[in-house]
């Protein structure tokens, strides 16, 4: 008789929240702003209890305020009136000027941040593979409108090729108002480059770093340089410049473009797989890619060999009998090697506190402490180096437990190598020790350079001498100690030769690094020599010794190691694709295996395509395929030129070498590896190229791109700089900027080579582009162009190659029959003067030393091989080239590569190359007037002002100071590197000339600390304070703790410095 709760509560126009209970009293509800009046039902659990809405006359039927949320109460009363329950229903009527959505939803996609009506914009990453999308969207107020990009209110969305920008209008009931909500779909790219119908538009939209179309491009604002999104936040995490004229960029410099996206979706391109004929637009092909991928799966053929019984690919069945058959061939390397002894760095890695455990206990821990590092790495690399070097105790205990355990000892390698990686890529360290080990290294460098530049000064060589002249005067010195039978000095400078020689090229500096166990690739390699002597039938330890030698540089043991490797195991892949590298570095040697090499390469590039990208799950050297991994990247990058029916392997290879690049913390090591082969591939592509606006374009940006991307000069660098900027005049010789470039890749060579006729073609290159500048870039090429040999010669060429292919272009076809055209003939710039590797003691010659790289420039053959298809089995998707646009006639293909119609706008970098040429030629008069005549144009290039104060400071330390205190310092200077290396210069010049009184000591004292630190300082500190310069360091210590010489604080420690 007491019940009087409610069976059910429901409104008729909307749904009540929460899901009613009978013990729940308090609900909520929306109703649409068109919606006056509601009626509330419900029911008794006693049908003999009442019920109504408190204060309402009609029983069951209230109205509703528009705009407003009404709250009403349903009053429930048992039958003897002992009990009396509430309901309480809020009840919110949209107001007809409500633009909001309750839902947004993307079918079968999520979209970030989770939906919320106040949340505005959103965004989506799709693969590939989606090439549409079916967005829903639902307004809170039914009366509402909702439009997705002015359609209905669902609507399937076509893609673009990159980012796809999608706007949902709202409008309200009334119409009064309008909200707009957005959704930025991000479709990753196409695995495989697509081929372009017309190869000019390639050219045009060709990222000038990856050489791939443009994935979501990103503009420089008042430029017209476009990059991929993710290639130009690559190069400008480590440095703000434009990569392709080197100016700073200025804050928020980027900007997307939405234009040039639109335009590439649209571009009719065909499909890249071999003997497909399906053409599309670029946004529609990935449906169609799909399906035929699907259908052209990775499978290589196995064959059974005859003579060994081991399966290998029929691809390379030929090649295995001949050349690695175990069955076949019974010249194999020996099986016994020495085991290196023991060493002092190895007994530092044992944890005596683990000598207890068993060295199989001890290998499984260090295996999960393994997994912990991988886990860690990306979050925090810091950390994960802890973790690591856990691990390698581990392995060296286990070692000292059981020495002769081969897994130990290659386990152990693998570690050593995964150590230097993580400080090198992820920029990781743990405590002071790795610090002082850099410092330490440091220390030795520095000293081996001063002791080669006393040297040096005793065979009159300046300490500024091109490396050339150096190795000059320590060939000398070696011959002289020789002569007067001091044999171990004679050896002593010989070690200096070659740690000096090896300067010269990329590979170089890497293999100085791998043959002293001073490093931590040189401890890995003799682990991993070490593994071998202890098992060697071990295909993956003949392999990774193989890969070690290759690394040092030492070519005929690793082509012995890596074809070793593959008798032993012949399905091992990544073997043959190491062999073919090493094979192809030596130009006799790639004569005589060209074919193999070209075999290798391909089915190299395609299993790597297969195996896709993947993130860094294992050890370094356990994933040799992974895009961090430069020596396999370089290896493939040799298909661009061995490979030629495979032309977008040179797309796919950068477009590798940039997702590795991505990864990499800091510029060190492995980052200089990967972008000398991303170099290498653009130049590789530029050679083989058959189309005179893609080499024109490759050339214009490859020069600047070696200028910025952060590699320090070498002679490969140089003679490729010098190729490609020719290749670049050749195109547009009466263009300011190029022969700007043209000049400093002039010089640079020279300063590797000592060559006197590049330094005078400098020169000439500068003075120029000078006289070019404000004037239209149209015409016949400069008098200082002209003057220069190798332009005549190859200007004549072309011209001649022009002439030919106008007589053949204008002919006419008859009816039946095709016009046979004949390809152009396009010159050669001819390649830099290599540097031979020489070793004192024997005969050198008096220039142009040369030093063998293993990442060489490839000459383009006379006549392309074609590929060898009578034992082709593998069935995966080949690529297909592009194929250049026959219907050009040739004046727009004149304009194209000798011509563009802009004026050439003065630069500061061709005043600075004229003041790095007077410099060189001991011109200081002149050298100081164009370092002026940069500044002028640049007052914020800092080379300008350093360049010009390390001219005057060795006779002139007062015009040095001058010159430094000259730049325009801003007031965040002490943020920024090159103002922080002047404020030290300042100092140290100050310092040096004991001018403690003046006034500007102070304020850059303060602006280095500020920059540095005050242990940076400190010497500075101690000088003054031991001259009783107390006034000068109260202010320095105050300005640097941004407080006033009064504060309490400031105060009271310099009464303890004894200062007041």
């Amino acid at each position: 008789m007491d019940e009087a709760r409610l069976q059910n509560l429901s409104v008729d126009v909307c749904t009540l929240l929460p899901t009613f209970s009978k013990d729940h009293f308090q609900y909520a509800g929306q109703v649409d702003s068109s919606v006056e009046k509601v009626k509330f039902n419900w029911k008794l659990l006693d049908s003999a209890a009442s019920c109504n809405i408190k204060g309402n006359r009609n029983k069951n039927i209230v109205n509703l305020p528009p705009g407003k949320e009404t709250e009403f109460v349903v009053e429930s009363c048992s039958e003897d009136g002992s009990n009396v329950l509430q309901y309480k229903v809020k009840l919110n009527r949209l107001s007809p000027q409500n633009a909001t959505l309750s839902s947004l939803s993307v079918k079968n996609e999520t979209i970030l941040p989770e939906f919320s009506s106040n949340i505005k914009d959103y965004y989506a990453s799709v693969v590939w593979q989606c090439s549409s999308v079916e967005i829903s969207a639902v307004p809170s107020d039914k009366s509402a409108t909702v439009k997705i990009n002015e359609k209905s209110s669902t609507e399937v969305v076509q893609l673009d090729v990159s980012s796809t920008f999608v706007s949902i209008l709202v409008g309200s009931a009334d119409g009064s108002c309008t909200e707009t909500y957005t959704i930025t779909f991000m479709r990753s790219p196409i695995p495989m480059p697509p081929v372009f119908k017309n190869i000019d538009q390639y050219v045009k939209f060709m990222c000038p770093i990856c050489i791939n179309c443009i994935h979501a491009p990103i503009k420089i604002k008042d430029t017209a340089n476009v990059f991929c999104t993710t290639c130009i936040e690559m190069l400008t995490l480590h440095s703000k410049v434009n990569p392709l004229n080197g100016n700073v960029l200025p804050s928020n410099w980027s900007c997307n473009d939405e234009n040039m996206n639109g335009d590439i979706s649209k571009a009719e391109v065909t499909c890249p797989i071999k003997d497909c004929a399906f053409e599309s637009t670029l946004a529609n092909l990935s449906s169609h890619f799909k399906e035929c991928v699907d259908k052209h799966k990775y499978v290589c053929d196995q064959v059974t060999c005859g003579k060994c019984n081991k399966k290998l690919s029929s691809e390379f069945e030929k090649f295995h009998q001949k050349q690695i058959c175990s069955g076949v061939v019974t010249e194999f390397l020996p099986h016994c090697l020495p085991l290196n002894p023991k060493s002092k760095w190895e007994s530092k890695l044992v944890d005596f506190m683990l000598d207890d455990s068993t060295a199989e206990i001890l290998l499984k821990d260090a295996k999960s402490k393994v997994v912990e590092y991988l886990n860690e790495i990306s979050k925090n690399a810091n950390s994960a180096l802890s973790i690591l070097k856990e691990a390698i105790a581990m392995v060296a205990t286990a070692i000292k437990t059981k020495p002769k355990l081969a897994e130990l000892h290659f386990y152990l390698a693998l570690l050593l190598e995964e150590q230097h990686i993580a400080k090198d890529v992820f920029s990781a360290s743990t405590n002071e020790t790795d610090a002082n080990d850099a410092i330490e290294n440091e220390a030795i460098k520095a000293g081996k350079e001063d002791e080669i530049n006393g040297i040096c000064a005793l065979h009159g060589i300046s300490s500024y001498a091109p490396l050339s002249q150096k190795l000059q005067g320590i060939e000398k010195e070696y011959q002289s100690l020789k002569n007067s039978g001091k044999s171990d000095k004679a050896d002593y400078v010989q070690s200096l030769f070659s740690w000096k020689s090896q300067q010269a090229t990329q590979a170089g500096k890497l293999a100085s690094l791998m043959v002293t166990t001073e490093t931590l690739l040189g401890r890995a390699a003799s682990k991993f020599f070490d593994a071998l002597a202890l098992s060697p039938e071990n295909a993956e330890y003949n392999l990774h010794a193989g890969r070690m030698h290759l690394e040092r540089g030492e070519y005929e043991a690793a082509i012995a190691r890596l074809r070793q490797s593959i008798s032993i195991k012949p399905s091992l892949q990544i073997s043959y694709l190491l062999l073919a590298y090493a094979l192809s570095i030596n130009d006799q040697s790639a004569n005589e295996h060209k074919e193999e090499i070209s075999a290798y390469l391909q089915e190299s590039v395609l299993y790597k395509l297969h195996l896709g990208d993947s993130e860094k799950t294992h050890l370094y050297g356990e994933s040799l395929w992974h895009n961090l991994n430069f020596l396999t990247l370089s290896a493939l990058c040799k298909s661009v030129s061995f490979c030629v029916n495979l032309k977008p392997s040179a797309q796919l290879c950068c477009k590798w070498l940039v997702s590795g690049l991505k990864m990499i913390k800091k510029r060190a090591d492995q980052y200089q590896q990967l972008m000398s082969s991303l170099l290498d591939c653009q130049y590789n592509r530029m050679l083989i190229s058959d189309n005179n606006a893609e080499i024109a374009t490759l050339a214009s940006r490859l020069v600047p791109l070696t200028m910025t991307c952060g590699l320090p000069n070498s002679q490969e660098l140089a003679s490729l700089k010098l190729n490609s900027s020719q290749k670049f005049c050749l195109s547009f010789p009466r263009n300011s900027f190029a022969l700007c470039l043209l000049g400093e890749s002039q010089l640079q060579t020279y300063n590797q080579l000592g060559e006197e006729s590049q330094l005078e073609n400098a020169i000439a290159s500068f003075k120029a582009s000078l006289e070019l500048e404000n004037v239209i870039s149209s015409g016949e090429p400069s008098n200082g162009l002209k003057k220069q040999k190798w332009f005549s010669d190859q200007w004549s060429n072309l011209n001649k190659s022009f002439k030919e292919e106008s007589k053949i272009e204008t002919k006419v076809a008859k009816p039946a029959e095709k016009c046979s055209k004949q390809p152009v003939k396009k010159p050669q710039a001819p390649a830099a003067k290599p540097i031979q590797k020489n070793t004192p003691g024997k005969s050198t010659p008096a220039k142009n030393p040369t030093i063998k790289k293993p990442t060489g420039n490839v000459k383009q053959p006379s006549k392309p091989v074609p590929p060898n298809t009578s034992q082709k089995t593998t069935v995966m998707p080949e690529l297909q080239s592009p194929q250049p646009n026959e219907n050009r006639n040739l004046e727009s293909k004149k304009e194209k590569v000798l011509n563009i119609d802009v004026s050439n706008k003065p630069s500061h970098l061709t005043r600075l190359g004229l003041a790095r040429c007077m410099a060189v030629k001991n011109d200081l008069a002149g050298a100081k007037h164009w370092y002026e005549e940069t500044i002028k144009l640049c007052p914020e290039y800092h080379d300008a002002y350093i360049e010009a104060g390390e001219l005057l400071e060795k006779d002139d330390p007062n015009g040095a100071i001058e010159m430094y205190t000259r730049y325009p310092f801003s007031e965040e200077s002490t943020e920024d590197s090159g103002d922080v290396y002047l404020h030290g210069e300042i100092v140290r010049l100050m310092m040096k000339e004991k001018m403690f009184d003046d006034s500007r000591l102070c304020k850059h004292l303060i602006s280095l600390g500020r920059g540095m630190g005050l242990p940076v300082i400190e010497k500075y500190v101690n000088i003054l304070d031991a001259n009783f310069k107390s006034k000068v360091l109260m202010e320095v210590y105050a300005g640097v703790n941004g407080k006033s010489v009064d504060d309490p604080d400031m105060q009271a420690f310099f009464k303890f410095k004894c200062w007041i």
